[in-house]
């Protein structure tokens, strides 16, 4: 079993070392081709009725290392994934000197380690560079969708207009915050003949410009 999966019986599974040496976890022979569902006597020859033991066979050992999953982020515990893989209608020898002239083929297992994983650190540098990106496409989406609103649609004009309208002098807006409620709701129905509907920062918004216009007017 591992990482959350129930215990099974066959291949593939999850197994665990057969033991450590200064703490590095040592599998033997005999259990990687068990967690591979072979043995020596495996016919890897298309039912020729040649076993593993002899012809030999090529076998690839995936070692992942894991320190980060998509998803999670950085992993407190980094953990690592071994997967032999045995290649079908493969053989492997050697030819090893005899006595005198003659020549010996040694058939056995051949390993191919094939390194892999996902190992990541953290990196402000790298996150500066990803923040910036980022501002940089959000500044460019906005450029394009004020292009369009503006030049493409029928009522770009009233949105380049709002778009560009001057707003009040926050001074005048702090001005009037300071009056009573009650007095800016008359002041709003003695100049647009109506009551002041929406929030109190839509009504001093409202007045202040109004106020603003009567100032630059004098």
């Amino acid at each position: 079993s591992g990482q959350g999966r129930g215990k099974v019986t066959k291949a593939p599974c999850y197994i665990s070392a057969d033991f450590t040496i200064n703490n590095n976890e040592v599998f033997r022979l005999d259990t990687l081709m068990r967690a591979m569902g072979i043995s020596l006597d495996h016919d890897v020859t298309a039912h020729q009725g040649r076993s593993i033991r002899h012809v030999g066979l090529v076998i690839m050992l995936l070692l992942e290392v894991h320190s980060f999953e998509y998803g999670r982020g950085l992993l407190k515990r980094p953990f690592f994934v071994l997967k032999p893989i045995w290649a079908n209608n493969t053989q492997y020898s050697r030819e090893r000197s005899g006595f005198g002239m003659e020549t010996v083929d040694d058939y056995g297992l051949h390993f191919l380690l094939q390194p892999g994983g996902t190992l990541a650190t953290f990196s402000f540098n790298h996150l500066l560079e990803e923040v910036t990106t980022s501002l940089a496409l959000f500044a460019a989406s906005s450029i394009v969708v004020k292009f369009l609103a503006v030049y493409a649609f029928p009522l770009g004009g009233i949105y380049y207009t709002a778009m560009t309208r001057e707003t009040p002098d926050i001074r005048q807006v702090e001005k009037l915050a300071l009056v009573p409620d009650e007095q800016l709701q008359a002041e709003h129905r003695k100049l647009f003949g109506n009551a002041a509907r929406g929030s109190k920062e839509e009504l001093l918004l409202s007045l202040s410009s109004v106020h603003e216009d009567s100032s630059e007017t004098e």
